[in-house]
């Protein structure tokens, strides 16, 4: 069911409260400006209109859809660039559902959820196609991830804000899994959604999800942001087995302190439901609920 006109304010207000300006590294992170080939993931919230997104989603009803991967994939970017929408009302569809579901008047706390990346803007099989940002898409569909969202019901000062280091769809008909070259302008990106978080909210923390982010954050993590270079040996279920989700790394970034929990990605269950790993995670989460 697609979302209501009403929760489409309220989720584009939750995203203009989190981030009330995105000039300069934001904008470069999410590009705004569609300077890259298949950077239309995300919308510029503070500057779409109500009317921007029902063009846009009326537009994608009535386009064709069949064809190659990289015909309907070009058609998917043309329909985005013309109407001046991206195919989420802001980060990501997951990010617009879960703001929608915890994001209140009563938030004070903002806990990131770092994954690594989105899909292909059209996979040849199984079938996936971008979808219009009214197209309600929900984390919570998919069974290894709706167990990885901390349950933060019982503490609701806190939102859940979902986020992958690369913020782009891979190419069209490309691989849905594996690594994504220099991760240094998406690790800017993450530490200016830090910083922009933390000056309204106190940041609670962030769970990544997934050995490709645990690489590419503990290099620079050890370069830059205060970790201590004994991590750097470590692969991400040792990690989670040293931190057991009770004592957070701690990242020195643009003058905040801020907690890391590194832990497997929820889609390899043999990873990340071992009993001793399963059990660090839900350590973590209790931790950042504050229960």
């Amino acid at each position: 069911m697609p979302y209501t006109a009403q929760e489409a304010d309220t989720i584009l207000a939750a995203y203009r409260r989190l981030f009330p300006h995105t000039a300069d590294a934001l904008a470069a992170y999410w590009d705004f400006p569609r300077a890259r080939c298949w950077s239309c993931l995300t919308t510029d919230f503070h500057n779409v209109t109500s009317d921007q997104v029902e063009t846009f989603h009326g537009a994608l009803q009535t386009m064709d859809r069949r064809g190659a991967p990289a015909d309907v994939g070009d058609r998917l970017r043309t329909r985005s660039l013309t109407c001046g929408v991206g195919y989420s009302l802001g980060i990501s569809p997951w990010t617009d559902d879960l703001l929608l579901r915890t994001f209140i008047e009563r938030t004070r706390r903002v806990l990131i959820i770092l994954g690594h990346d989105w899909y292909p803007i059209v996979t040849p099989a199984p079938a996936y196609q971008a979808l219009s940002p009214l197209e309600r898409q929900s984390l919570f569909d998919e069974a290894p991830y709706a167990a990885a969202v901390p349950d933060i019901g019982r503490c609701v000062d806190c939102t859940v804000l979902f986020i992958n280091l690369y913020p782009d769809f891979r190419p069209p008909g490309g691989d849905v899994m594996g690594a994504l070259g220099d991760y240094g302008p998406w690790l800017l990106g993450i530490q200016a959604v830090c910083q922009s978080v933390a000056r309204g909210f106190e940041l609670a923390g962030i769970v990544s999800w997934g050995s490709h982010v645990w690489e590419a954050m503990k290099r620079r993590s050890v370069r830059e942001w205060g970790l201590d270079p004994d991590w750097r040996s470590l692969g991400v279920m040792a990690a989670a087995a040293r931190h057991r989700g009770q004592h957070p790394l701690m990242l020195l970034m643009g003058g905040q302190r801020v907690r890391w929990f590194p832990f497997a990605h929820p889609s390899f269950a043999t990873n990340f439901r071992r009993a001793d790993h399963w059990e660090a995670y839900q350590a973590a989460c209790r931790l950042i609920c504050r229960e």
